[in-house]
């Protein structure tokens, strides 16, 4: 029963035993219009869809220098944390992010594990996803670069219904998607977020060439990469995984 129950129960009670005359019904009345106030309050109240908000320009611009960093939109960041990022030097914003996934026992990173491993859409590689956030953890985190990738390119091969899965058309697909969200909103930024970290992840590199900066798809599953990765690269897609399964499905 609740606090105010109780309260309400006692002082009838003791009103009575003092044989006070008066009418006490208006303490019954009271305790039901509480009870009924009580229940209206336990109801869920609709939350704001903010996906479609307006952003400022600069904002926007900040996603986007993020993205080519490798760094697709972390929906536990705001905008604003992502603007302050955007400022800060590369290897600043990845030491944030490293940190920011490990620090307090990984409690942020068991949450992404959390969410991705209970996903339907990726049931098929749940085992595969296990492996790679234990890994992370225990510090084997090179094992999970090649991993999640495999695993990022089942899921854009598997989203018949969202994508089509010859991967040249990927790009044009998330910038006629981005228009559709409206140019303005956060929901097309994720869009255009995930075209600029998938141009960047399945881009051109010839493997006679310079080894590219950024974590490369075709180097990495061709074996053409050394395994000098950080635990910022396997940070980034796992975060990448989060925005790629979420506007795929």
């Amino acid at each position: 029963m609740d606090p105010k129950d109780h309260f309400l129960a006692d002082l009838k009670t003791d009103l009575l035993s003092a044989k006070i005359a008066l009418d006490a019904s208006w303490i019954t009345k009271i305790t039901a219009e509480m009870a009924k106030l009580g229940s209206t309050l336990v109801s869920p109240i609709p939350l704001p869809d903010l996906s479609r908000l307006d952003i400022q320009e600069s904002m926007k611009a900040a996603v986007r220098t993020m993205a080519s960093r490798g760094w697709t939109i972390q929906m536990s960041l705001t905008l604003r944390d992502f603007d302050d990022l955007a400022k800060r030097t590369p290897e600043e914003a990845d030491d944030f992010f490293v940190t920011f996934y490990s620090e307090e026992d990984f409690v942020r990173l068991r949450e992404v594990r959390q969410e991705l491993t209970s996903r339907s859409s990726l049931a098929h590689w749940k085992a595969l996803l296990e492996e790679c956030f234990d890994s992370f953890e225990s510090d084997r985190y090179l094992v999970t670069v090649p991993a999640l990738l495999s695993v990022i390119e089942g899921v854009i091969a598997s989203a018949g219904q969202a994508l089509t899965s010859q991967r040249v058309h990927l790009m044009a697909i998330c910038a006629q998607n981005a228009e559709k969200m409206g140019g303005n909103s956060i929901r097309a930024e994720m869009w255009n977020s995930m075209k600029i970290f998938l141009e960047k992840l399945f881009g051109k590199a010839p493997f006679d060439g310079t080894r590219p900066s950024l974590i490369n798809r075709h180097w990495i599953l061709h074996g053409r990469d050394a395994a000098s990765w950080t635990r910022a690269d396997a940070l980034r897609l796992f975060n990448a995984l989060q925005t790629i399964d979420s506007l795929l499905t």
